[in-house]
């Protein structure tokens, strides 16, 4: 029983480390504080739930499944010995509970080695309820790459609602083979995640404690001086940025004028939030990039690389 015990857990960290955790539970009361919690937050840059290690996920279902072969080899022993004192023992009235378990451990055996398994969910119906979890376990499935996303790459997703429905993959490597996009749409519809209509900054929250400065998942902070209440056009201090003008009428198109630029004419920024940190410098023909640590990069064609 011992062996079983350890075989579980080493299945259930192999099976938690074959994905990325960006956030630790600190992370996520801050942003708690903060008022920032949000889908968009969540899953910044891709970093959360991310596979990166398929074989990590193979290891543990070899794991699970030796864990449930532990169990019933010392549940045949303990069964031989009702009432006897000893580690781990159980009495008549145990049998049940044993029966239940066994039983569970049995469907948990053959579901995670299928191909097709029926969800128990009143939430999806007929062919649609259909997993195949073998998708899973052999690193097909990888939720964070195969969500809705822009032409970039970047996660179509603004406050707690995607910009769109439209996946390469409605059926996420596999692991739910019935679905296409008409039924994902739909599923997305109902769970009030979709929002084609969204503004840019329709998920902007006001940062508690500092006056007039506000937080964009997509933007980040930004100071927006008082009576600049237009989320159409308005002045603001970026965090990295400086002073800027922004100009967004749509979720297609944000321009960004950046007043703090050392040159003498003003510098037109192009982006949108699905791309944003990349910009496009109408001045220059060049595309720009802000990194994290708030540099701004330019992209040089002749040297193929950010300088």
């Amino acid at each position: 029983m011992c062996l079983a015990i350890a075989e579980g857990l080493q299945g259930f960290t192999q099976f938690m480390t074959s994905y990325k955790w960006a956030h630790n539970i600190r992370d996520a009361e801050t942003l708690e504080d903060l008022d920032q919690m949000s889908m968009e937050t969540i899953l910044k840059d891709k970093k959360l739930l991310t596979l990166q290690s398929s074989s990590q996920m193979s290891s543990a279902r070899e794991s699970f499944i030796r864990a449930v072969d532990f169990y019933n080899d010392a549940i045949a022993i303990i069964d031989q010995r009702v009432g006897v004192d000893s580690l781990f023992t159980f009495d008549e009235e145990d049998r049940e509970d044993k029966d239940n378990t066994t039983a569970d451990l049995a469907e948990f055996k053959s579901a995670i080695t299928s191909q097709s398994y029926t969800m128990d969910d009143g939430d999806f119906i007929g062919d649609k309820a259909i997993i195949n979890p073998d998708a899973l376990f052999s690193g097909r499935f990888d939720p964070i790459n195969q969500l809705p996303q822009s032409e970039a790459g970047f996660l179509s997703v603004i406050g707690d609602s995607f910009t769109t429905s439209t996946v390469v993959d409605p059926t996420f490597g596999g692991f739910l083979p019935n679905w296409d996009q008409d039924y994902l749409t739909q599923k997305l519809t109902e769970w009030e995640m979709l929002d084609t209509n969204i503004s840019a900054l329709s998920s902007t929250k006001a940062v508690p404690s500092y006056n007039n400065w506000s937080y964009s998942g997509w933007l980040g902070y930004f100071l927006r001086p008082p009576g600049e209440t237009d989320d159409s056009e308005f002045f603001a201090y970026h965090q990295y940025l400086g002073w800027i003008g922004m100009v967004s009428s749509d979720l297609s198109s944000t321009w960004i004028l950046d007043i703090s630029n050392d040159s003498q004419s003003n510098v037109w920024l192009w982006t949108k939030p699905t791309i944003f940190p990349f910009l496009y410098n109408e001045s220059q023909e060049k595309w720009q990039y802000l990194s994290d640590n708030g540099k701004l990069y330019i992209w040089d064609a002749k040297s193929s690389r950010w300088e």
